[in-house]
């Protein structure tokens, strides 16, 4: 401890002295930062993030990083609240029959245009949510058909697959095994 006191140009004994004063009251300017910060957190559904706070403030004409505004959220005990997670809805009466699986994860091929796989994802755009399919040809890895569409619906795959085959020909005999999908409903 007195070899940290050397160090400054402090003793010890006023080290000991500082730990015990109150702590100064904020300056005018902290105080105005932390009423605004209270106020934004106020008028939103919670308490905002240090960034939209920051841009809040910035739209007003005031500057503050977001480490202090994220000091004065943490001091007044306000934690931000997050947006909750979009979840794509599922059909209430959805068919949990299962195919038997002829594949057993076996992706090589023997002859091209005899197995196409797909795929669904769900794309969040400034428009709303959007799928997009995509059937591939599993001997070589190429895109044979693609669609899209605002809503996530059975006629995006019927579309995509319905395009492959217009423009691939397959013979008879076409596999195409897919997966289930996942628990947010938008297979990737």
């Amino acid at each position: 401890m007195r070899h940290m006191c050397q160090r400054p140009g402090g003793s010890r004994s006023g080290y000991y002295e500082w730990l015990q004063r109150p702590p100064r009251p904020p300056p005018a300017a902290e105080q105005q930062g932390q009423d605004n910060v209270q106020r934004y957190c106020a008028q939103g559904r919670g308490p905002y993030g240090t960034r939209r706070i920051t841009h809040l403030l910035a739209q007003e004409g005031r500057r503050g990083s977001r480490r202090r505004i994220g000091r004065m959220l943490a001091h007044a005990g306000l934690r931000c609240t997050p947006r909750r997670r979009f979840k794509a809805p599922s059909a209430a009466g959805q068919a949990k029959t299962v195919a038997p699986n002829q594949r057993n994860r076996e992706c090589t091929v023997q002859a091209p245009h005899t197995i196409y796989v797909g795929a669904i994802t769900g794309l969040p755009t400034a428009a709303g949510w959007w799928s997009r399919t995509v059937v591939l040809e599993l001997g070589s890895r190429a895109v044979v058909g693609w669609s899209m569409a605002a809503p996530m619906r059975a006629e995006v795959v019927h579309q995509a697959l319905a395009r492959a085959i217009g423009q691939r020909q397959p013979a008879a005999g076409l596999l195409m095994p897919t997966d289930w999908g996942s628990p947010s409903g938008a297979d990737s």
